[in-house]
C-alpha cells in the first residue's frame, strides 16, 4: 500500500498535542503511535511533538504548530501548516525522496540539519545549521509565479516571498541568537564538535550591530559633552579686551558660575587678566554623595 508510511512515528509529545487521521477523525496519541499518509499532528501553547521517520530522520515540532503527512511511494513529504518544525536526518537519502513543503516552499531533504519557519505565511523562512538543501518556490499553476530554486549550506538561512504571482528567494547568513529555543534544545544532544562545527558556520555578529537604535541616543555617554566642554575650557570670553581697557592694565579678576554641559554640576569659571595675559581657571563643583 502506497499511501501507508510504516516507519513515521510519534516519538512523543510535551504539553497539550491533538491528532487525527486522513479522514479528520481525532486519534488518541501514544508513544510510538504509527503515521500514515494524510495525519495531522498539532501542537499547542508551551508544547512539543516529536516525529521520526526512521532511526535516521527526526522532525520536532515547535509549540503552536501544525504538520500533516503525505506519502506517495517512496517520495515522502511533511508539510508544514504553521508554525516551525526541527529536522535532523543523519544519513543521506538513497532510494527514498523527503521533502519539507509549506504553502510557498518546498526544501529538499537529503543529510541534514535545520528548521522551517512558516509563523509567516508571506515570508516562509529555512535555516540550515548542516548539510545543503535546494530550496524551489513558485512553478505552481495556481499560483502563476515561475519556480524559482536556491541552494542552502550550513550557516545560511532562504526567504521565499511570493508577490504579485512573482516568488523570490533571497539567501543570507544568520547568527546563533537567532536559533529559537525548541532548536537549541536539540542541537545541545548532540556531540560537542558537532556542536562547535555547527556554530563555526553562523554568521558572526558585527559589533556595529550591537548598538541599535538611534546613532545619537547611542554614542559613547558624555562624547558630545566632553567636546563642548573642551571647547568652553579655551573660549575667551567676550568682554576680555573691554576688561582690560576698563582696568588701565591692572590685575582684573572676573568669575562665572555656570553648569557644567557634561555632568550637570555647577562650575566656577575664573578669568584673570594680568600683564597682558589672560589665565582661565575652572573649577568643578562635587556631587554631594549624602
Amino acid at each position: 500500500n502506497d499511501a501507508k508510511a510504516t516507519t513515521i512515528k510519534l516519538a512523543g509529545t510535551q504539553g497539550s498535542v491533538d491528532g487525527a487521521d486522513g479522514d479528520n477523525e481525532a486519534v488518541e496519541l501514544i508513544e510510538n503511535l504509527p503515521l500514515y499518509s494524510g495525519y495531522q499532528v498539532g501542537t499547542q501553547a508551551d508544547s512539543f511533538a516529536w516525529i521520526n521517520l526512521d532511526d535516521t530522520k527526526l522532525t520536532k515540532m515547535d509549540t503552536d504548530s501544525a504538520v500533516h503527512i503525505q506519502k506517495s511511494g517512496t517520495d515522502l513529504e511533511v508539510i508544514v501548516d504553521r508554525g516551525s518544525l526541527f529536522f535532523h536526518v543523519t544519513e543521506p537519502l538513497s532510494d527514498e525522496t523527503l521533502s519539507i513543503r509549506t504553502s510557498t516552499m518546498v526544501v529538499g531533504i537529503r543529510g541534514t540539519m535545520g528548521w522551517v519557519d512558516a509563523s509567516d505565511p508571506e515570508r516562509m523562512k529555512v535555516f540550515l545549521l548542516e548539510g545543503t538543501v535546494e530550496v524551489s518556490a513558485g512553478g505552481e499553476e495556481e499560483s502563476g509565479a515561475a519556480l524559482q530554486t536556491a541552494a542552502v549550506s550550513a550557516g545560511q538561512m532562504a526567504e521565499v516571498t511570493l508577490t504579485d504571482g512573482k516568488a523570490e528567494i533571497a539567501v543570507n547568513g544568520f547568527r546563533k541568537d537567532e536559533i529559537p529555543a525548541f532548536v537549541l534544545e536539540e542541537t545541545m544532544k548532540l556531540d560537542a564538535a558537532l556542536q562547535d562545527e555547527i556554530y563555526a558556520s553562523l554568521k558572526q555578529e558585527d559589533p556595529e550591530d550591537a548598538v541599535t537604535g538611534d546613532p545619537d541616543e547611542t554614542n559613547p555617554a558624555g562624547t558630545e559633552e566632553a567636546d563642548e566642554t573642551e571647547d568652553a575650557g579655551t573660549e575667551e570670553p567676550e568682554d576680555t579686551e573691554d576688561v582690560a581697557e576698563e582696568e588701565d592694565g591692572a590685575p582684573v579678576q572676573r568669575i562665572w558660575f555656570e553648569s557644567n554641559s557634561g555632568t550637570g554640576l555647577p562650575a566656577v569659571r575664573s578669568f584673570t587678566w594680568s600683564g597682558g595675559v589672560l589665565t582661565v581657571d575652572i573649577y568643578h563643583v562635587e556631587a554631594d554623595s549624602g
